[in-house]
């Protein structure tokens, strides 16, 4: 009962907002890549595996159960189901 009321609300927010949904999500972290370093860009990224380093994008970042984050990130939607440590800024976080 909790969870549709929850997507209701998400869904009644994203009639309202410029954002397009999470799950249009275009570029994907497998579960099994490593990343060190930066990442950068203009698509959304989903992130399965693991980060460590910088994130700037100018889109959305899905951070998805299991996985493990640590940067610093930037982003214009950030949705954290997974392990995130660094800051954050983000426009908008759910």
């Amino acid at each position: 009962m909790a969870i549709k009321w929850i997507e209701n609300i998400y869904y009644k927010y994203m009639k309202r907002s410029k954002h397009k949904p999470i799950t249009d999500s275009e570029v994907a972290i497998g579960q099994k890549v490593f990343i060190k370093r930066e990442l950068r860009g203009d698509e959304d990224v989903t992130v399965e595996g693991r980060i460590e380093g910088k994130i700037k994008l100018n889109k959305y970042l899905i951070i998805n159960k299991g996985s493990v984050v640590k940067a610093e990130v930037s982003a214009d939607w950030l949705t954290v189901s997974g392990k995130l440590i660094g800051n954050v800024n983000a426009r908008t976080k759910l």
